[in-house]
């Protein structure tokens, strides 16, 4: 498969994880972020307060700020320091169940 086509696959699965699973848990996203703070490959920005991948191949886009990919549920850093938010932790659990509870309209 075409490298284009696997980062606009990516790109889906993370735009619809945020839309059917809400961001991920804050706990996920501060050590996401505290990973990304102190990589290698960090690129740091006026835009963001943590700045940009300079692995991921995303660039410097709106949607490719650290601190909005690591709201997104189905994303993993293209360096294996961290990965997808696990839909069994707990926030997720109960955001699911709260969501069940909730009577219809």
């Amino acid at each position: 498969m075409k490298p284009e086509l696997i980062n606009v696959g990516s790109y889906l699965k993370a735009e619809g994880s945020r839309i059917f699973q809400g961001k991920a848990p804050d706990e996920i996203m501060e050590h996401r972020l505290s990973v990304c703070k102190s990589c290698e490959f960090l690129k740091e920005s006026e835009d963001d307060p943590v700045g940009f991948c300079g692995s991921c191949g995303c660039g410097e886009k709106k949607r490719a700020r650290l601190t909005v990919k690591a709201s997104m549920p189905a994303v993993g850093c293209p360096k294996k320091k961290w990965g997808d938010a696990d839909s069994r932790h707990p926030a997720f659990k109960n955001r699911m169940k709260s969501l069940k509870e909730k009577p219809d309209a």
